[in-house]
This record gives structure tokens, C-alpha cells and sequence, in this order.
């Protein structure tokens, strides 16, 4: 049945494709191929799903289509020209090295203070560090001030990816090689936190960013999107990179490389069936949002009105692939709200994407919109792995990761001269 279900979602793609222009890199798109790719992956193990699992997952896709079709119809005045930036000076980027250098120097405190080890391996370390915070069911802790640093290092980094896109795509110009600095030492703490989402987040950025831009400058031809299955397929090549690197660290060195991927790109399709055979399709929660509303249980303590705690980490499941807590986006949205519940949260959350996505496309965004897309379209491409829209997302943190970005973005780029071109 795996095979059919993935059959069905190549056809719901395959008709999107013929109804209207599809783009590579659009929200629908990144959906089905995500769960075609997860899918994929669980059948290399011969598993096989349930009727149940059949049900929702194809029910997703069907809304999903009918998303992008209701979106598609929407028409938005087509703007022409954008700004052009000279660039961010030496000056700036000199001032903006130095605060993450030492941010990901207590960044790296934090990290060795927790490991609560002397070793003077560094992946030993981190894996130490990784081991305590499972042991403790916490995650590393930081002081407030770290912890906005880190922030700010992340739209810092935001804002230099698509700096370096923008001089080389739409200027043709050469960088400045104080940009690659930055993002350099947001890779050493995104290795630093030990754990992979930052990797997915980050190399979704330079895709999509990198995306967007080309597509602009070639007035979102369709020849653009045939050039980016290459590149796409090397950020691939670069996160299998990085995810084995990661889980290595994990593993403290010792680790089964297939069978790691595949519990992490595949597993939560199984772990989704077997909650499917034995739950069903109902809400099984025990209040409302009891897995996906974190931020409103956490408002409602603050101010005294609940002490209900909202369940991040979920029960863990042997299989033959490994232990497995993830059950895609579409098992805590079934657990909380029942497969119509889960219907209709999938179909706003990917209409309001291919919305965004529209936006940028017919009013030939650049800059801040583009980041900003980019900075909170990220769900997306984890729903066949984990939920990301509530859990992560909607929350303080993205609160603050805008307000610090438009900030930053306006003291670096805008400021800069700029002038209108066609």
C-alpha cells in the first residue's frame, strides 16, 4: 500500500504540473516531495503501512492540492525593478565578527560546563554535553543574554546569505570575503548545539534564497527550475554530509550510518503507522492542543490561568530501524485534533505559504521579504519528519528573530546608497 500512496501523491503533483506552472522550489512542491522522499525511505526496509496511515497522509496531499489551486487564483498587482545595494560595509562586518565570535565563544562555555567532562576531544565533548541533556530531559541551557546572541547570530547570518546572492546573481559583482566569516561561525555553533534541524534550516535558507533571486533575475522562467535539480542535489549531497557528521558527534564516534538515516528520514512514517493502528484517526488528546500549542499553555502559566503542560517530547518506540519519537507534523495534528482537524490545519498552513510565496513571486521581491520568507517558511520541509509550524515556529523566539532582523537588515543593507533599477 506504501506504493500507492506514493503513486497518489505523484499524481496530485504531476496534475498541479499540468494545471498550472509549477515551481521547483514553491511550498507544494517541497510538501509532496518530502513525504514522497520519507515514504520512499520507509520502503527500503520493506515496511509497509495501514490503511489508516493511507487515509491521512493521502487526505493531507488531496488539501494540499487544493490549496495551491484556491491560492493560485489570487492575483496580486505585478510590480517591476528592485533596489540596488552597494553592499555592507568592512566596517560593519568587522563589528558584526567580532559579536559572534564571542557569542559562539560562550556558546562553547555553556557547552563544555554542561558536558561536565575534561576531555580535550571536542566531539567528545559535545557528546557528553548531548548525553547529559537527554539524561536530565532538558535541553542546554543558556544565560538570556547567550540566548539572544544566538539570535542574533542567526539573522546576522540570514542577512550576509543573502547579501552574497544578490551581489553575485542580480549585480554580478565580487564579494567581499569578510561576508563568509559570519556564516562560518554560525556553522561552529550550529555544530555546537549537536543537533541537525539547524543544518536542514540553514542549507533551506541558501536554497531558497539563492532561488528566489536566480528566479527574479531570469523573470521566473521555468528554465531556471530545470537548473536547480543540480543544485538541489548537491545541498542534498551536503546535508548527508552534515547529518552523518552530526550523528556521529551523537554517537560519541560509533554509529551505523544506514540505519541511522533511515530511522531519521523514513522512521517517522513508521512510528506515524503504528500510532495510527493502535489510536485511529480521532483526537486522543487529553486537553486541547496537548502536543502543538507550547506558546499558549506557556502564556496562560505565565499569567496564572493553567498548569497544564504541553507534551514536546513524545514516547519513544522500538522498531527494527531503531528507537523512534517522531511521528511527522500529521501525527501530534491527528492526536490533538482528529484527522479533519489535521486536514484543515495542513491546508491553512500551505495556502498561507504558497500565499507568501505568490507575493514574492508577482511583486519581484528582494531583501527583507525574501529573508523573512525563508526565515519562517522552514515547516515545511520537516511535516513528513516532524511538527515544526506550532511547536517551533509560532513562539517568542520567531518574535524576536524578526524584530532583530528587520533592525539589522535596515543598519546594514538599507542604509546603505541605493537606487532604483528596472
Amino acid at each position: 500500500m506504501i506504493f500507492v500512496l506514493i503513486i497518489y501523491l505523484l499524481t496530485l503533483l504531476f496534475l498541479l504540473k499540468i494545471m498550472r506552472k509549477l515551481y521547483i522550489l514553491s511550498p507544494s512542491v517541497i510538501f509532496f516531495s518530502v513525504f514522497i522522499f520519507s515514504l520512499g525511505v520507509a520502503a527500503t526496509t520493506g515496511f509497509d503501512i495501514g490503511m489508516s496511515t493511507f487515509i491521512a497522509i493521502s487526505l493531507a496531499g488531496t488539501v494540499v492540492f487544493f490549496s495551491d489551486i484556491i491560492s493560485s487564483t489570487i492575483t496580486f498587482q505585478i510590480k517591476h525593478g528592485s533596489l540596488k545595494y552597494k553592499g555592507i560595509s568592512s566596517r560593519k562586518t568587522l563589528l558584526v565578527i567580532i559579536f559572534m565570535a564571542i557569542v559562539t565563544w560562550l556558546d562553547f562555555v555553556d557547552i563544555r560546563n554542561y558536558a561536565q567532562s575534561d576531555s580535550a576531544n571536542f566531539l567528545l565533548m559535545i557528546a557528553d554535553a548531548r548525553e547529559n541533556s537527554y539524561m536530565e530531559e532538558e535541553t542546554i541551557s543558556h544565560s538570556h543574554a547567550v540566548l539572544q546572541g544566538l539570535y542574533l547570530s542567526k539573522v546576522l547570518t540570514y542577512i550576509y546569505i543573502y547579501i552574497i546572492f544578490y551581489r553575485k546573481i542580480l549585480l554580478k559583482e565580487s564579494v567581499n570575503f569578510l561576508y563568509y566569516v559570519p556564516i562560518a561561525l554560525f556553522v561552529i555553533q550550529a555544530f555546537l548545539t549537536t543537533g541537525r534541524t539547524e543544518f536542514i534550516y540553514m542549507i533551506y535558507t541558501i536554497l531558497i534564497i539563492f532561488y528566489l533571486l536566480k528566479q527574479s533575475e531570469a523573470k521566473w522562467s521555468s528554465k531556471t527550475s530545470k537548473g536547480m535539480i543540480k543544485i538541489i542535489g548537491f545541498c542534498f549531497i551536503v546535508f548527508l554530509c552534515l547529518f552523518l557528521l552530526i550523528s556521529t558527534i551523537r554517537a560519541g564516534g560509533e554509529l551505523d550510518y544506514k540505519s541511522n538515516l533511515t530511522s531519521y528520514i523514513g522512521g517517522s512514517i513508521w512510528a506515524f503507522d503504528k500510532y495510527t493502528e493502535v489510536k485511529g484517526l480521532s483526537s486522543q488528546a487529553a486537553f486541547w492542543g496537548e502536543q502543538t500549542q507550547p506558546l499558549i499553555y506557556s502564556v496562560l502559566a505565565f499569567m496564572g490561568d493553567s498548569h497544564k503542560q504541553v507534551v514536546m517530547t513524545l514516547p519513544m518506540m522500538d522498531s527494527k530501524i531503531g528507537c523512534l519519537n517522531i511521528y511527522t507534523a500529521l501525527g501530534r495534528y491527528i492526536h490533538d485534533y482528529g484527522v479533519f482537524g489535521m486536514a484543515l490545519i495542513v491546508f491553512v498552513v500551505l495556502f498561507l505559504y504558497n500565499f507568501l510565496f505568490k507575493i514574492i513571486k508577482n511583486q519581484n521581491s528582494n531583501g527583507l521579504k525574501v529573508i523573512i520568507y525563508a526565515l519562517v517558511t522552514y515547516p515545511v520541509v520537516e511535516m513528513s519528519i516532524e511538527e515544526r509550524f506550532f511547536c517551533h515556529l509560532v513562539s517568542a523566539r520567531t518574535v524576536f528573530l524578526i524584530v532583530y532582523l528587520i533592525i539589522f537588515y535596515k543598519v546594514l543593507i538599507t542604509n546603505s546608497k541605493q537606487v532604483r533599477v528596472e
